[in-house]
């Protein structure tokens, strides 16, 4: 018993010692590795390198944990065990951390690589890890499956039946490169991604929608004139405050302190979620409490204030040179540092936002254009070369850590042009790979080996409704017409859009549900079979033109799905016309059915 006491204290004071000896490094040996089946194991060694010279082997005091127990596990002891093909990182604390990646492949032996066509870099570098990784990719999508994929991605609408049969019956070398430089150039392009933009910092303007539609217009407007999205976030990170005239509003009036809109900052454009590490050491990264005080010292300048107008309360952003971050132990002000950086040279009264902002978006800060590309890739791909994209520089494995910097690379080299990052990632194979699995990829759900279908965004799908319907649907306070793209609070009276955008829980709990809501809400929704039953909708505007079931049919199909119907739904619909005595009713009832289709709900 005092031999397992003296073990237990041993256990738990030795790390206290060496600790104060000041850990400079972690050395995980072996590094980075590829093991080839039927090996499955992997023992790890960690040293320790001290500030005195001297290094210690510390495998036996070290914390491991894997970035993916289904696909590696690894013991107190420091044995990796994988059960199946992938990649995992095993992150190693002591006193500070590090970690490694390691990678397993069980060959199959009928594998052949088909040699898919490379357009460009992004192809040569995906492609490279498929290949490695035993996963062969699927062949090219259809022109169908591109053109809706496409209008969806870049847009956040459906192609009408004229643009559809132009496109698919082009005969243009390069139509899916035209196409894509054509959707690039509408307007309806700068709303979607002025949107998802917003969305990455959070924005929602629950007490002053109308100011929030605004600040989303001059997102757009920036968009459509090809801002560059460094000058963007400049603008954004500084913004002052401006009440009365629509314009860029400041999100510090849409967060509820200085602390919440750096948390954003952080997440959005640097990819880390800084306030994890307000209160103690981030679990997944070496970021410490001091880290977050002295990142958050830059914001301290600002206020969230509130006044009247009226009968309304409004909130306001106000800028005070003389305002301090106080640590909330000691007391005292904290200076302001970069994230993993300097301390920077202020003048006095100096506005701290814009020195953070001139360091954040400078070409040298890698965590900038890193951050941007990976949401660019999600919202094109459906999920991240790390995802959530908050967790982009925490511990765990990126899909392609060789794509991710080519990219970022890309983007700085096209003065932070994010229109031609998408064109980049749109005009490759793999983008516009089929959905079909194969033997090699049926279980691939991060490499890209085949395209992944998923449901619409909320906001996206309720613009693709009103596009089906052929009748806008009313947003509150919003003139007839409004996109819900072009709004960031959800009205009540959407209730699906609105149960879509779960609130955030904790300080600590900021990653929402990315889903949207169950359609059964929307479906069955009393609002839903009011824009069935609209006498201008569409059923109702081609009815009263005398169109025949054909024609209405090949329109609806054209429109929900960018192609004509079957032979064998020729016949179904046919026969549910002919025994319904209301035609109007018998239109709705296929018009329902349309919309209770995968096909309509997910982007293909």
């Amino acid at each position: 018993m005092p031999r397992l006491l003296l073990g237990i204290l041993l256990g738990f004071l030795l790390p206290q010692v060496l600790d104060a000896q000041s850990v400079k490094r972690l050395e995980i040996v072996p590094a980075a590795r590829t093991l080839h089946g039927p090996n499955k194991k992997q023992q790890l060694a960690v040293i320790a390198h001290f500030s005195n010279g001297t290094r210690r082997d510390v495998t036996h005091l070290t914390l491991f944990t894997s970035s993916d127990p289904d696909v590696a596990t690894v013991n107190s002891r420091g044995l990796v065990t994988f059960s199946r093909t992938g990649e995992a990182a095993i992150q190693c604390r002591f006193s500070t951390l590090n970690s490694v990646r390691l990678t397993y492949v069980d060959p199959q032996p009928d594998f052949r690589w088909n040699n898919p066509t490379e357009n460009n870099l992004v192809d040569q570098l995906i492609f490279s890890k498929q290949r490695e990784l035993g996963l062969l990719p699927a062949p090219p999508c259809s022109d169908v499956v591109f053109l809706r994929r496409a209008y969806l991605d870049l847009c956040g609408i459906l192609p009408s039946p004229d643009e559809t049969r132009r496109f698919v019956e082009s005969t243009r070398p390069n139509k899916r490169g035209l196409l894509i430089d054509e959707l690039l150039m509408r307007p309806e392009h700068a709303d979607l991604w002025a949107h998802h933009w917003a969305s990455a910092l959070d924005l929602g303007f629950q007490q002053a929608p109308r100011r929030g539609a605004d600040y989303l217009k001059w997102m757009s407007t920036q968009l459509a004139r090809d801002a560059p999205l460094d000058r963007l976030a400049r603008e954004i990170i500084a913004g002052r405050e401006r009440v009365v005239a629509p314009g860029p509003v400041s999100l510090y009036t849409d967060a509820y302190d200085a602390a919440e809109a750096a948390a954003r900052i952080s997440e959005a454009f640097l990819g880390v979620r800084l306030q994890c590490a307000r209160c103690h050491a981030h679990p997944h990264s070496s970021w410490g409490p001091m880290d977050w005080h002295r990142y958050a010292a830059f914001f301290a300048q600002i206020q969230r204030k509130s006044f009247r107008i009226g009968n309304a309360v409004v909130w306001k952003s106000a800028f005070d040179s003389t305002g301090e971050w106080v640590h909330p132990e000691s007391k005292k002000p904290v200076a302001p540092r970069f994230p993993g950086g300097d301390f920077p040279k202020l003048k006095p009264g100096q506005d701290r936002r814009e020195v953070l902002a001139e360091w954040l978006t400078a070409p040298t800060n890698r965590y900038f254009a890193r951050t941007l590309v990976n949401r660019i890739w999600l919202h094109l791909l459906g999920r991240g070369l790390a995802d959530p994209p908050e967790t982009l520089h925490e511990f765990g494995p990126l899909v392609n850590e060789a794509l991710l910097d080519a990219l970022a690379n890309e983007l700085i080299a096209q003065r932070f042009d994010g229109k031609q990052v998408i064109r980049l990632i749109m005009n490759s194979q793999v983008y516009q790979l089929g959905t079909q699995s194969n033997k090699f990829n049926k279980d691939d759900t991060r490499y890209f080996a085949r395209g992944y279908t998923r449901r619409l965004r909320p906001e996206v799908f309720l613009d693709v409704l009103t596009r089906f319907f052929g009748s806008p649907a009313p947003i509150d306070g919003m003139p007839l017409g409004t996109r819900a793209v072009q709004v960031l609070h959800a009205p009540p009276s959407i209730y699906f859009l609105a149960i879509s955008r779960p609130p955030r829980l904790t300080e600590c709990d900021r990653e929402r549900v990315r889903q949207v809501a169950s359609l059964e809400h929307l479906l069955n929704d009393a609002a839903m079979q009011a824009r069935l039953a609209v006498p201008t909708n569409r059923i109702g505007r081609r009815l009263a033109q005398n169109w025949n079931d054909k024609k209405m049919l090949d329109e609806v199909f054209l429109i929900a799905f960018s192609r004509l119907p079957t032979e064998a739904y020729y016949k179904k619909a046919t026969d549910h016309l002919a025994k319904q005595k209301d035609r109007r009713r018998a239109w709705e009832d296929i018009y329902w059915a349309i919309l209770n289709t995968k096909e309509f709900q997910y982007r293909p």
